[in-house]
Protein backbone atom coordinates (compact mmCIF):
# COMPACT_ATOMS: atom_id res chain seq x y z
CA UNK A 1 0.00 0.00 0.00
CA UNK A 2 2.75 2.29 0.95
CA UNK A 3 4.45 1.83 -2.47
CA UNK A 4 1.31 3.28 -3.92
CA UNK A 5 0.15 5.81 -1.81
CA UNK A 6 3.09 7.95 -0.29
CA UNK A 7 4.69 8.19 -4.20
CA UNK A 8 0.91 9.61 -5.10
CA UNK A 9 1.22 12.33 -2.66
CA UNK A 10 4.32 13.23 -2.42
CA UNK A 11 6.81 14.04 0.71
CA UNK A 12 5.45 17.23 1.94
CA UNK A 13 1.64 16.16 2.56
CA UNK A 14 -0.90 16.24 5.38
CA UNK A 15 -0.81 12.49 6.32
CA UNK A 16 -4.10 12.17 8.76
CA UNK A 17 -3.12 8.18 9.17
CA UNK A 18 -4.74 5.14 9.10
CA UNK A 19 -7.74 3.62 10.93
CA UNK A 20 -7.48 0.16 11.86
CA UNK A 21 -10.27 -1.68 13.21
CA UNK A 22 -8.65 -2.09 16.49
CA UNK A 23 -8.59 1.93 16.90
CA UNK A 24 -10.04 3.83 19.60
CA UNK A 25 -12.61 6.19 19.84
CA UNK A 26 -9.65 9.02 20.58
CA UNK A 27 -8.16 7.76 16.94
CA UNK A 28 -11.26 7.87 15.16
CA UNK A 29 -11.89 11.36 16.32
CA UNK A 30 -8.47 12.46 15.78
CA UNK A 31 -8.27 11.32 12.48
CA UNK A 32 -11.73 12.95 11.17
CA UNK A 33 -10.50 16.17 12.71
CA UNK A 34 -7.50 15.29 10.48
CA UNK A 35 -9.25 14.43 7.20
CA UNK A 36 -11.33 18.15 7.35
CA UNK A 37 -8.62 20.59 7.81
CA UNK A 38 -6.30 18.93 5.40
CA UNK A 39 -9.56 18.93 2.90
CA UNK A 40 -9.97 23.00 3.36
CA UNK A 41 -6.24 23.23 3.31
CA UNK A 42 -5.83 22.38 -0.64
CA UNK A 43 -2.79 21.01 0.41
CA UNK A 44 -1.90 17.23 -0.64
CA UNK A 45 -2.80 14.59 1.18
CA UNK A 46 -3.68 11.38 2.28
CA UNK A 47 -5.75 8.93 5.33
CA UNK A 48 -7.46 6.07 5.44
CA UNK A 49 -9.26 3.10 7.28
CA UNK A 50 -9.47 -0.74 7.29
CA UNK A 51 -12.70 -2.88 6.96
CA UNK A 52 -14.19 -6.05 6.57
CA UNK A 53 -17.56 -7.80 4.75
CA UNK A 54 -18.63 -11.50 4.86
CA UNK A 55 -16.25 -11.44 1.30
CA UNK A 56 -13.04 -8.87 1.58
CA UNK A 57 -11.33 -7.50 4.15
CA UNK A 58 -10.25 -4.03 2.84
CA UNK A 59 -8.34 -0.32 3.43
CA UNK A 60 -9.85 2.46 1.64
CA UNK A 61 -7.38 5.44 1.62
CA UNK A 62 -8.49 9.44 0.06
CA UNK A 63 -5.45 10.67 -1.21
CA UNK A 64 -4.95 14.29 -2.86
CA UNK A 65 -1.89 14.72 -5.06
CA UNK A 66 0.32 17.52 -5.36
CA UNK A 67 -1.08 18.41 -8.92
CA UNK A 68 -4.84 18.85 -6.92
CA UNK A 69 -6.05 15.42 -8.00
CA UNK A 70 -8.46 13.67 -6.02
CA UNK A 71 -8.27 9.73 -5.34
CA UNK A 72 -9.80 7.05 -4.32
CA UNK A 73 -7.80 3.65 -3.33
CA UNK A 74 -8.75 0.78 -2.22
CA UNK A 75 -6.98 -2.62 -1.37
CA UNK A 76 -8.50 -5.87 -0.75
CA UNK A 77 -7.99 -9.40 -0.02
CA UNK A 78 -10.21 -12.60 0.69
CA UNK A 79 -11.65 -12.37 4.65
CA UNK A 80 -10.53 -16.28 5.17
CA UNK A 81 -6.81 -14.88 4.14
CA UNK A 82 -7.07 -12.02 6.41
CA UNK A 83 -8.48 -13.97 9.35
CA UNK A 84 -5.86 -16.43 9.03
CA UNK A 85 -3.57 -13.63 8.79
CA UNK A 86 -2.06 -14.99 5.74
CA UNK A 87 1.43 -14.08 4.91
CA UNK A 88 2.54 -12.36 2.96
CA UNK A 89 -0.87 -10.90 2.24
CA UNK A 90 -1.49 -10.99 -1.76
CA UNK A 91 -3.96 -8.34 -1.90
CA UNK A 92 -5.77 -6.09 -5.08
CA UNK A 93 -5.96 -2.86 -5.70
CA UNK A 94 -8.52 -0.38 -7.19
CA UNK A 95 -7.63 3.56 -8.13
CA UNK A 96 -10.38 5.82 -8.78
CA UNK A 97 -9.97 9.85 -9.49
CA UNK A 98 -13.01 11.42 -8.06
CA UNK A 99 -14.24 15.20 -7.91
CA UNK A 100 -15.82 15.40 -4.37
CA UNK A 101 -14.95 14.44 -0.85
CA UNK A 102 -16.98 14.54 2.18
CA UNK A 103 -16.16 13.59 5.51
CA UNK A 104 -19.22 11.43 8.05
CA UNK A 105 -18.71 10.62 11.53
CA UNK A 106 -18.89 7.24 10.67
CA UNK A 107 -16.25 5.04 12.13
CA UNK A 108 -16.29 1.94 9.47
CA UNK A 109 -16.28 4.68 6.54
CA UNK A 110 -15.22 7.67 7.12
CA UNK A 111 -15.41 9.37 4.19
CA UNK A 112 -17.07 9.58 1.16
CA UNK A 113 -15.96 10.24 -2.13
CA UNK A 114 -18.04 10.77 -5.20
CA UNK A 115 -18.54 11.51 -9.06
CA UNK A 116 -15.64 9.03 -9.48
CA UNK A 117 -14.16 7.13 -12.50
CA UNK A 118 -11.90 3.95 -12.98
CA UNK A 119 -8.31 5.10 -13.25
CA UNK A 120 -6.66 2.05 -11.74
CA UNK A 121 -4.57 1.58 -15.11
CA UNK A 122 -3.69 5.32 -15.53
CA UNK A 123 -2.54 5.72 -12.23
CA UNK A 124 -0.08 2.49 -12.28
CA UNK A 125 1.53 3.86 -15.74
CA UNK A 126 2.34 7.39 -14.36
CA UNK A 127 3.70 5.65 -11.11
CA UNK A 128 5.59 3.59 -13.27
CA UNK A 129 7.02 6.27 -14.90
CA UNK A 130 7.24 8.88 -11.68
CA UNK A 131 4.93 11.02 -12.55
CA UNK A 132 2.62 10.11 -9.34
CA UNK A 133 -0.54 11.61 -11.21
Amino acid sequence: MREIVQPLTGESTVDCGFLALSASDRDFYDIMVCARSAIASGKAYRFGYQNADNFFGYCKVAARSPDGKLWSLEFYAPIDKVMDKVEPLQYSFNAKRCSNITIQNNRRGFFYLQSCTEATDSLMQSLHEGTGG
